[in-house]
């Protein structure tokens, strides 16, 4: 179901954020490029927080249908770019890790960091995600609702509503 690849793109994270996962955003929605079926998802972690990480992404409609565990010995600096991730609605989770006495070197699965397992886990974090084929919005002269995985072109008149509601757009 979910591709494991992992690459490291040169994004340095801001120390000024909080939270052990910078990117991407709790509901965000990411675009699946055109003739692909699955989308590249750079996730950014705060490497402010020091300890062993461990992350994965599984599906938010499903969860038993997770990607592979992915433990670094420490939280990096670095991007790293998801490779594979089909369209649908994702959580990625990631916790800090420490081994207890007698355990192997790290994780090997998920359930080594549920509680009761064979790790200590210090911190956790989760967000929900998507990722979905970003659509043209389709101008008229009355307002019209832009969704957040619609491409807006130049020249509308746009509405946006401070307080985190509506997004409008016209002619």
């Amino acid at each position: 179901f979910l591709i494991g690849v992992m690459a490291v793109v040169p994004v340095v994270a801001s120390s000024s954020e909080s939270g052990l996962i910078l990117s991407p955003k709790e509901g965000d929605y990411l675009d699946l490029p055109t003739a692909k079926a699955a989308a590249d998802v750079i996730v950014t972690f705060n490497s402010a927080i020091a300890g062993q990480l461990a992350f994965w992404v599984e599906s938010a409609q499903d969860p038993t249908k997770k990607g592979p565990l992915n433990c670094l010995e420490k939280v990096p600096a670095e991007a790293y770019a998801l490779r594979g991730i089909p369209e649908g609605q994702h959580r990625l989770s990631a916790v800090i890790w420490e081994s207890t006495s007698g355990a192997v070197s790290q994780p090997r699965s998920h359930e080594d960091l549920a509680p009761g397992g064979s790790f200590a886990v210090r911190s956790t974090a989760s967000l929900t995600f998507s990722v979905r084929r970003f659509e043209d919005f389709v101008p008229s002269y009355d307002w019209r609702n832009v969704e957040r995985w619609h491409r807006v072109p130049p020249g509308l008149e746009i509405s946006l509503d401070m307080g985190g509601g509506e997004r409008k757009a016209r002619i």
